[in-house]
């Protein structure tokens, strides 16, 4: 009686031990697999701003939505799922002779990273919100326009990404939002969680 019970304690401690040795090693592959995401975002990113080359010597802004519809770049597919990366936030930013690059894909941000750098840091962000949530945030102030009381565009973007969206619409040339005459402009302020993952 006294050998089956230990017996039975044997086969329970095999098992849990090989439960521990599995958990470990899908641990193990994961953190991997999530590695090689990452990498694959900051590749992107360096090819991006590797390729978009402008002709300034002032700061300017470039987004990848203008990089697609210029045909100077393709969409960039996120390496964490099968969507593209965000077009109106992915930009490149030249100020001087310094470039930045700005990619988001999905809810992982690479944020204002000197172009020639080595290594990026990558975030984990939230949605955008009309409040600060963490004491660890970004915060950007949106443009929209109204028209008989009605938003034009679905969402709100910064204001060098709002010009290009209200100048498409209207076939204008503003390069100020106090000048657009179209509409009313509206503003407001939105925060979101940054986490550092990489």
């Amino acid at each position: 009686m006294n050998n089956r019970g230990f017996a039975k304690f044997e086969v329970l401690t095999v098992i849990v031990l090989l439960a521990v040795i599995i958990t470990f090693l899908l641990t193990s592959v994961l953190k991997a697999v999530n590695n090689q995401k990452f990498n694959l975002m900051v590749t992107d990113a360096k090819n991006f701003s590797k390729n978009i080359v402008i002709d300034t010597t002032d700061s300017s802004v470039y987004y990848l939505r203008d990089a697609i519809k210029d045909e100077l770049y393709d969409n960039i597919r996120s390496p964490f799922s099968s969507n593209n990366c965000d077009v109106n936030e992915s930009k490149i930013e030249f100020n001087g002779t310094e470039k930045y690059v700005t990619l988001k894909c999905d809810k992982y941000l690479i944020y204002n990273e000197v172009s020639s750098n080595d290594n990026f840091s990558i975030y984990k962000v939230s949605k955008w919100l009309s409040s600060k949530n963490s004491d660890n945030y970004q915060k950007m102030v949106g443009y929209n326009c109204e028209k008989d009381g009605k938003k034009v565009f679905k969402e709100y973007y910064e204001e060098a990404n709002f010009l290009n969206y209200v100048n498409e619409m209207y076939d204008k040339e503003y390069f100020s939002v106090k000048d657009i005459k179209e509409c009313s402009v509206v503003q407001k302020t939105f925060f979101r969680d940054l986490k550092v993952v990489r």
